[in-house]
């Protein structure tokens, strides 16, 4: 589930203004997107302090680790945009802007971090680049970046990514967000130029204008499903659309059945979406008085409960659905004696039972991934290892210089994965060609490629085997010990991709999506080390076996 909360904070610490306004405003969304419009919200005016305020109780971190979220900036004096990372704006280089229009973007959600050592701070990472939320002062103004590879704890440093997140405690909890120790002074959108969040020092707000945001949590049972979908029930079969009643029948045994594809549009906000019959073309709802879950409703009825339905993601392709005005999850179920309602979809049970567990798949003959454009400069680099691959000996007992042929083998494996940190890919037969990032020189390259088929979001593992021969002047009466060192790392990449997909109606669809995420693990910079050591007793002794003359 998801829960839209209405955010400000000032430099003042008065007591909470009274009343609340409301607003409605329109999303933008991008070509062909399939997120509902005309989301109305509410918009508190309470301003957010770090104390208790009269019979108000205000607390701190009430968003736990794990949150993920979106920040919308509202209206009134500023921009009606999501906060967004930006790879490179007016000179500068992944910083915060108010800029974004499209709630679905991998550019505006950021995940809430827990600190080691600071109970009331947390860290706050992008979910585009895996990099942290940090404050830095350019030309006298702070703003807030995101460029931090790894968390830092030392609140003295100047690159510290600890940040108070400051709430109301009620049913429209209020947030602001602070650099630590400095919870007087929050971050606002720049109401002039482009946006940016930067902080409000001392003297420079005012009581009478407040920071006004909103902020979307998305909870970690708040999947994106794809657009084009069938639903598979417990008895095996499809839900496939009935013309005459309209009701949900699990009856198809093929998911190329025109009258089992499902559109799904989704309310990010919300953490709702509603679902249409492609073959009845109208809308699922839950306004039978009888429970059943009909396709009998076509536009007009964005708001009511009744059409809108949450997801709860169960395991790998399977979901539960509860339809928001009944309160209940669907299920399939019969009603004895009447052949149009067996095996329909009914919202009746209050618990998810082995009947309401139902398999999503995409109505997706075939997928081909392709034309994949790596942002290398907002690559992440992490988990720097220093490693020895394979270490040989040479001895020489004798009283002069003695040059020995050294062959050294050793051997490197690569991991590579690819997933997208939005949409869910469920069930669908993939053929990628996409090039393969590795770690080199202490940067990010695309050197290779990969083609072939692949499961989305599996890590493939590949090895390849290295013998080098050395030759090397041993000294007289020592040993030599020849190593081969390398360090091993871990990268994240973002990239933007070309998703061709070949749906069950025979119609080719192609979408460009942003929300790739490239991890790989490689070893680079391979060194040789060679260490002398002086012949004794007991270094004859573990040498046995590279004696020479």
């Amino acid at each position: 589930m998801s829960e839209t909360r209405s955010v400000s904070a000032t430099m003042q610490r008065p007591p909470p203004p009274e009343g609340a306004s409301n607003r409605k405003r329109k999303v933008c969304n991008s070509e062909n997107d399939n997120t509902d419009n005309n989301i109305a919200a509410e918009s508190s005016s309470a301003v957010v302090v770090d104390q208790k305020v009269g019979d108000d109780e205000w607390v701190v971190n009430e968003m736990a680790p794990g949150t993920v979220f979106a920040i919308d900036t509202g209206g009134r004096k500023y921009k009606p945009y999501y906060v967004q990372y930006m790879s490179e704006v007016d000179g500068f280089k992944k910083i915060l802007q108010a800029s974004g229009e499209d709630s679905k973007s991998p550019y505006v959600w950021f995940c809430v971090e827990e600190s080691r050592e600071h109970q009331r701070y947390r860290h706050i990472r992008c979910c585009y680049n895996n990099m942290y939320w940090v404050a830095r002062t350019v030309n006298g103004v702070c703003y807030i970046f995101c460029d931090a590879t790894q968390p830092v704890e030392d609140l003295s440093s100047p690159s510290c990514t600890l940040f108070s997140i400051t709430d109301l405690k009620d049913s429209r909890s209020i947030s602001c967000f602070a650099q630590a120790n400095d919870d007087g002074n929050a971050f606002k959108p720049q109401d002039y130029n482009d946006g940016y969040l930067i902080k409000q020092f001392e003297g420079k707000t005012s009581y009478n204008w407040p920071i006004m945001f909103e902020v979307t949590k998305k909870e970690p049972d708040q999947p994106q499903l794809p657009m084009h979908v069938c639903f598979k029930g417990d008895n095996g079969k499809y839900l496939s659309g009935q013309s005459g009643s309209n009701y949900l029948k699990f009856w198809s045994n093929d998911i190329g059945d025109p009258t089992v594809k499902h559109t799904i549009y989704s309310n990010p906000k919300e953490g709702t979406i509603r679902i249409w019959s492609d073959y009845l073309g109208k809308f699922w709802n839950g306004f039978s008085s009888s429970n059943w879950i009909l396709a009998d409703t076509s536009s007009g009825y964005e708001y009511a409960k009744e059409v809108k339905f949450r997801v709860v993601k169960l395991g790998d392709n399977k979901f539960a659905l509860k339809n928001i005005g009944k309160n209940m999850f669907c299920k399939r179920m019969s009603n004895t004696g009447n052949n149009n309602t067996e095996d329909c979809l009914s919202a009746s049970v209050e618990s998810i039972t082995s009947d309401a567990q139902l398999t999503i798949e995409e109505a997706v003959l075939s997928r081909k991934i392709y034309g994949a454009e790596y942002h290398l400069e907002d690559a992440k680099m992490y988990n720097h290892k220093a490693l020895i691959m394979a270490s040989s000996h040479a001895v020489n007992r004798s009283s002069k210089d003695n040059t020995a042929k050294m062959t050294i083998k050793y051997g490197s494996t690569r991991q590579s994965s690819w997933n997208a940190t939005v949409s869910l890919k469920l069930g669908v037969k993939i053929t990628v060609e996409i090039g393969v990032p590795l770690i080199s020189s202490g940067k990010v390259e695309t050197q290779l490629e990969f083609s072939g088929s692949y499961q989305w979001g599996s890590t493939v593992t590949s090895s390849e085997e290295h013998s080098v021969d050395y030759d090397i002047t041993v000294p007289p009466n020592k040993a030599v010990k020849l190593s081969v060192l390398a360090t091993q790392a871990t990268c994240d990449v973002p990239f933007s991709y070309y998703q061709e997909d070949v749906l069950t109606d025979g119609t080719t669809r192609v979408s460009k999506l942003n929300d790739g995420i490239y991890r790989g693990i490689n070893s680079y910079d391979f060194t040789y080390d060679v260490k002398e050591e002086p012949l004794t007793a007991d270094s004859l002794i573990r040498y046995k076996d590279f004696l020479s003359t």
